[in-house]
Formats: C-alpha cells, sequence, structure tokens
C-alpha cells in the first residue's frame, strides 16, 4: 500500500495510542452505570474477605455478571488504599477499562495484518481507535468494553488456529482461553464464542473430510484452553461459584430474557424499551458509525467474491464467432482427422488433479475464515433481534460486534483499493477514506472525553439527533459541568458555607464533588422536578427529556448560566441560580398569593416550565378555568408531552366535565407512559361521562390491574357496573 516499515509503524502507533487513551480517561466523567458497578466490585471483595452475601442477589441482576473486571479493579484500588470516595478510585478504573478498549484495538490490528499486512493493521488499528463511539466507550464502560476486547481476543485466536499449518500450539491454546475467558468473566454470553469454535471447528474439517491430524489439533487446543477459561469465569465471580454450571446456565438463561422498561428518545419519540421497533439496533449502528467503516463493511461482500473469483464471469462470445467456429470446424474435417490418429497414438499429458483438490481446500479454508468473522458480527445482531431481548441507550450492549466488524470494513476498504491496477484510483480510495474519517477525528479531537455521543453525517451529526436521539445518557458531562464551575470558582467555599447542588444524576456529581468536602450537599432531583427542593447550584442532563422540547430550543432554559456542549449541542444545563423563589411561591398555602410570586418569577423566567404548572394548578384551585386553559397552552408550548401538565389538563377536563379532552388527554399519556395507571382512570371516567360504559369497563379495569392505589378508582368501577346492569 505504502512503503515504510510497517511493522515497527505499527507499535508506534500502537503506544501512542494507548498513551491518548489513558490520558483522556484521566479526565472523563462518572457513567451512571458506576454507581451499581462500584457496588459490585466492593461487595466482591467483601464476599472474599469475610462472606459477606451482598453480591449474590441484586433486585437489578447485577449478580449475573461475572466478577473478573470488578474484582480485579477492585483489589487493585484496595492495594492502591483508594475507596469509591476517592477520585482516584474512578481513575484506576477508566485507566484498566481504557487498556481493555486498546486491547480490542490492537487485536483488530494484529488480525487484518495476517489477513492481509501490517499496512492494512495499521488502517484497521486506526478506524478502531477513531471510532469516536468505541473509543469513548473505552474510558468509561465497565460492562461492555471488557467483553468487547475478551471477544476480539478470541476471534482472533480461532482465526490462527483454523489457519495455522502446525499441529498444536500452546501459544494458540493459551490466547483462545484468556479471551474467552475474559469474555467469560464478564458477562456469560461468552459461552457463544465455545459454540462459535465448536461450529467452525466441525465445518474445517467438514471441508478437509475429517482429517485426524486437524481434529486431533482443534480437539486438544479445545482442551488445553478449557482449564484457563473455567478460571477465569469462576474466579472472582461470587453467584456462579455457589453451583458453577447451574448458575453459569441460569445467568445466560435469565440475561436474555431480562426486562429494564426505561423511556428511550428515539427517532424523535419516547418509546419504552420493551416497545421499541425490531430495527431499533442496526438504526443505531446504521447512524453512528463512521461513513469510512460502514462504506467498507458494505464494500467486503462484493469485493471479497471478486477477488476469490465466486461469482462466475460470462463469456463474451457473438453468434459471428460461434458461426465461423463451426464452419472452420466442418471444413477442416477430414485433413485433421489424419493428424488426430496419429497424435491419439501418443500419451496424453496427466491433469494435476491433487494442486486442483489443494487449490479448492486453501480456498475454502479462506472463505470460511471470513465466515467466521462475518458470522460474530451478524449471529449476535439477528440473535437479540429474533429473541425480542431488551435493548437501550444505543447499540453499546452489543459493542462487542464492533471490532470483527471493522476487521471485516478494514478488508472491503483493501477490496476496493485492490479493484483496479491504476496508482490514481488507488489513492482516490484511501484519499476518499480519509476524508470520510475527518469527521471521526475532528469529533474526537474537539471531545475527547463526550466521543461517545457521536453521530455520523447520514442523521446529521450530533445537531441532526439531537432532540430525535439520546446523546448523554449516562451523564458524563456532569465532570465538565463541575469542571466549568471551578474554572468559574464558583465552588470556592468559605469554611461557614453550604452548597446545595441538585442534579438527575446524583451518584456522577457526588463523587465528583466529594473532595470539596462535607460543605458540599449533593441532592437528587428529575430534570422536570427542580423546584421540588431548595439548591443553589443545578446540574441537570437532557436525558428523558422530552424530544419536541430539544427540538423547540426551550432546553436547556434561558435562564441556565451555562451549558456543557458537544459540537454546538447542549447535554447538560448548569444553573447556578438559588430556585428559593419558585420554591417559596410553589409552597404558599394561599393559591392567591402563590399567584402573585409565580407571576413575578416568570417574568424573568418565562420559558419555566414548573412554574406555569404550578400556576395553572393554583388557578384550577381557585377555579379560574380560563386562566388555567391559557397557563396549559403555555406549558405545551416549551414541552408538548410534559406528563405533570397533561395531569393537570386531564382535571380540568374532569371537572368541566369535558369528555373529549378527558379522553384525547388520556391517550396522549397512554402513549408517553403506557404503564401509568391514572391515564386509564381518565380514559374511562371520560367514557363514563359519555356513557359509552363498555369501553369505560375495559379502561378502569386496566387502571386497577396497573395498581389499587388510586382510591377513585374503585368508586368508578362501582359506578359503571351499576350504569352497565342498569342499562344506562
Amino acid at each position: 500500500m505504502f512503503s515504510l516499515n510497517s511493522k515497527k509503524a505499527f507499535a508506534i502507533c500502537s503506544g501512542i495510542a494507548l498513551l491518548i487513551l489513558i490520558i483522556a480517561s484521566l479526565k472523563v466523567g462518572i457513567s451512571a452505570d458506576d454507581r451499581w458497578q462500584n457496588k459490585y466490585s466492593d461487595d466482591i471483595l467483601s464476599y472474599f474477605a469475610d462472606g459477606n452475601e451482598s453480591a449474590l442477589k441484586y433486585d437489578d441482576g447485577l449478580h449475573l455478571y461475572g466478577g473478573l473486571y470488578e474484582g480485579s479493579v477492585g483489589y487493585i484500588n484496595k492495594w492502591l488504599g483508594y475507596t469509591s470516595k476517592d477520585i482516584q478510585y474512578h481513575n484506576v478504573r477508566h485507566i484498566t477499562n481504557s487498556i481493555l478498549g486498546f486491547i480490542a484495538m490492537l487485536f483488530v490490528g494484529l488480525l487484518v495484518a495476517r489477513i492481509k499486512d501490517w499496512q492494512w493493521g495499521i488502517f484497521a488499528f486506526l478506524l478502531l481507535f477513531l471510532s469516536p463511539r468505541f473509543f469513548g466507550h473505552s474510558l468509561m464502560n465497565p460492562k461492555d468494553i471488557p467483553f468487547a476486547a475478551g471477544y476480539m481476543v478470541s476471534v482472533y485466536f480461532m482465526y490462527l488456529i483454523f489457519n495455522a499449518k502446525d499441529s498444536f500450539n500452546w501459544k494458540h491454546a493459551v490466547g483462545l482461553g484468556l479471551g474467552i475467558g475474559l469474555a467469560m468473566g464478564v458477562r456469560s454470553g461468552g459461552l457463544l464464542l465455545i459454540a462459535y469454535y465448536g461450529l467452525f471447528s466441525l465445518l474445517f474439517l467438514l471441508t478437509n473430510k475429517f482429517n485426524l491430524d486437524k481434529l486431533k489439533k482443534y480437539f486438544l487446543t479445545g482442551i488445553a484452553a478449557l482449564p484457563i477459561v473455567l478460571v477465569l469465569t469462576f474466579l472472582l465471580w461470587p453467584f456462579g461459584r455457589q453451583a458453577p454450571m447451574t448458575n453459569l446456565f441460569n445467568s445466560i438463561s435469565q440475561m436474555t430474557s431480562w426486562t429494564v422498561n426505561l423511556k428511550l428518545l428515539f427517532q424523535g419519540d419516547i418509546y419504552w424499551a420493551q416497545s421499541l421497533p425490531w430495527y431499533y439496533i442496526s438504526k443505531w449502528m446504521f447512524i453512528s458509525i463512521p461513513l469510512t467503516a460502514l462504506i467498507g463493511f458494505f464494500a467486503f461482500p462484493i469485493t471479497f467474491f471478486r477477488e476469490n473469483k465466486l461469482v462466475p464471469k460470462v463469456e463474451k462470445i457473438t453468434v459471428v464467432k460461434t458461426v465461423a467456429k463451426t464452419v472452420s470446424k466442418k471444413t477442416t474435417n477430414k485433413t485433421s482427422n489424419k493428424k488426430t490418429k496419429t497424435s491419439n497414438k501418443g500419451p496424453r499429458p496427466a491433469v494435476k488433479k491433487a494442486d486442483t483438490k489443494n487449490n479448492t481446500q486453501r480456498d475454502w479454508s479462506k472463505h470460511l475464515s471470513m465466515g467466521l468473522i462475518l458470522f460474530t458480527v451478524v449471529f449476535p445482531i439477528v440473535y437479540v433481534v429474533l429473541q425480542g431481548s431488551t435493548l437501550y441507550d444505543g447499540w453499546r450492549q452489543l459493542l462487542f460486534v464492533y471490532p470483527s466488524f471493522v476487521v471485516l470494513s478494514t478488508l472491503g476498504i483493501a477490496g476496493l483499493y485492490n479493484w483496479s491496477k491504476n496508482e490514481k484510483f488507488k489513492y482516490g480510495v484511501l484519499a476518499v477514506s480519509g476524508l470520510l474519517m475527518l469527521n471521526s477525528i475532528f469529533f474526537i479531537v474537539r471531545n475527547p472525553t463526550m466521543s461517545y455521543t457521536f453521530f455520523n453525517p447520514i442523521v446529521g451529526g450530533i445537531s441532526g439527533a439531537f432532540g430525535h436521539y439520546e446523546t448523554d445518557y449516562w451523564g458524563v458531562s456532569i465532570r465538565n459541568g463541575i469542571n466549568w464551575l471551578e474554572d468559574e470558582g464558583k465552588l470556592n467555599l468559605a469554611a461557614t458555607d453550604t452548597l446545595v447542588v441538585a442534579t438527575n444524576f446524583y451518584y456522577s456529581a457526588g463523587k465528583i464533588l466529594a473532595h470539596k468536602g462535607k460543605n458540599v450537599k449533593v441532592n437528587y432531583l428529575k430534570n422536570n422536578e427542580r423546584s421540588k427542593q431548595k439548591w443553589d447550584i443545578g446540574l441537570f442532563s437532557g436525558r428523558f427529556i422530552d424530544g419536541d422540547m430539544l427540538k423547540n430550543g426551550k432546553w436547556p432554559h434561558t435562564f441556565a448560566s451555562h451549558s456543557v456542549k458537544v459540537n454546538g449541542v447542549p447535554v447538560l444545563g448548569v444553573y447556578e441560580q438559588a430556585n428559593d423563589d419558585l420554591y417559596n411561591a410553589k409552597n404558599q398555602k394561599d393559591p392567591s398569593q402563590g399567584n402573585a410570586l409565580l407571576k413575578a418569577y416568570l417574568e424573568t423566567h418565562p420559558d419555566d416550565e414548573e412554574a406555569w404548572l404550578a400556576l395553572a394548578n393554583n388557578n384550577l384551585r381557585l377555579r379560574n378555568f380560563d386562566g388555567c386553559k391559557a397557563n396549559l397552552q403555555k406549558i405545551f408550548e416549551i414541552s408538548p408531552n410534559y406528563v405533570s401538565g397533561l395531569f393537570t389538563q386531564a382535571n380540568l377536563a374532569s371537572q368541566l366535565q369535558d369528555a373529549n379532552t378527558l379522553i384525547s388527554t388520556a391517550n396522549h399519556i397512554q402513549e408517553i407512559d403506557p404503564e401509568n395507571a391514572y391515564a386509564y382512570y381518565f380514559s374511562a371516567l371520560g367514557y363514563f361521562i359519555q356513557r359509552n360504559m363498555l369501553a369505560a369497563e375495559e379502561q378502569i379495569n386496566k387502571c386497577l390491574k396497573k395498581t389499587s392505589k388510586i382510591p377513585q378508582a374503585k368508586n368508578l368501577q362501582t359506578q359503571i357496573r351499576q350504569m352497565g346492569q342498569s342499562g344506562q
């Protein structure tokens, strides 16, 4: 491809990349999941230290995950003397995470170097390193990156085993064991890799007519790798150690059917995780993978078939040539007969069947090797779609398929490069590939700690995705907001001062602010319940905010002091004004006095939906229905899907006996939150007012099936049945 000492260049490139990853990991924020991961890490250590059984059962199923990563990092932190209260504790976790991300990148490069050469190995390594989402997750994702590393190491050694000419190689067996062991030590689903090895061992044996040497090689390799796999899987997994084989399969069974029902922003609408469309994963991958990688992946099958001549060429024989050949044969038939007879007396040259056979075997080996890599990408995606597994937060749960994806992408680009012998064409392929990667490179350079929020140009980048898809779903930007406060001197407290910080990402904010001492108190508040408590500074991420509110530019609010932005798109609002005025106005016993304070507040905070909601509720209490309607209109201009506002609208409609508004509002709430029992209550009430008892009974039954804690619901059910029996 280009002339240089490629192996040395690969090593230098890898070293620089590792250094960049480690440095970036020290600056990245703490993910929301670390709240549970860190507890699991501490509980694993407690289990082995004093038999504490906390790590054996969690309501959220965390015990079903292997403990290899969490236990190992926990022991490193313990050895260094750090606890979860220390920022260094989280730095250690992030450094180890980045090293595992680097291992995945390294083995992608090594595999492509084996298949092609070191130059293309460098290309593959850089393609993965410069994929912003993988780069970003490598800094702080302790669930998916360690598994991805083990998965890629396993794929690499499977390729070596199936393509090596020697009979048995201990290094290959140990490598395979370490790869599968790392994957299974993090997530029991790594058992798939053993199934892959068995399946492709069988396929390779079939193509070699069950060659005994190869059978012995594959069998011995698997047997040699198995003890390493078992040790790494169960070494630091408390739940697994209770009943190793039973709990391993229990873990797989429960994890594949685990249900988590989070609210998600997808294609501009709010979905619940259990009701996402089947193409959720593929759509996310399509809009968040760099264009070079996408083009290479889709080009791979075309170039592979062409290079290996798997598509038969159509001979260009014209009718004229065919006729001419036939006539020529007839006219020379007599004279050729004598020559043929003479020539037939001598021996004919032997056909080298053995060579043809060897070539066929060699081709099948190559085809199966590529099939293995392709299978490791496609099978998990198809499986989770067919299984109907609950997925959320983009495609991070399937991040482990991306390194293999990049291998095939690189081979696709290499195939395009070799499509023509024309040098200009070759350099054109490299130039286009590089130009298409500039978008990803600039994104990482501008947003190294937030690169996991990347979207490609297909959807218009992150600005095009804003309001349509989740961006900072883990609240990593909390650290960026705190950094801004520190730079501005907002956190320089006197010894007697107390600072109350409110946030919707309590854990990460609390850990990062812990070094400020007891003078800083961190409280959890939802984004749309900011006025529930008093606070001095607010740090609110855009997670769970109505997509229309984001698209309409109504968040962060105009009264936010600062917003953390990624390529100009806000992901965190920093509010340094104390919310005392709104809190006091909302909590006035006299709604008239509250309204006076709320109106004064709204003059300087006209886009605060909570203030408008408080005003609407006060007007409802005062039976100022026109005023309530006007307030609700303001609310829905800011946030069309504000559920609290919809509840107030439903209450207003019930007082006005407006059945149509009740039913339409209830339907709106059901679309946003199908598990909300009040939505079905309001719907039943609307149908009851219309005297549609069949529909009313259906809705009230749904309400009571979800909860029995709505006092009015039982009474309404009784009235509906009485009216139904009387035939009214």
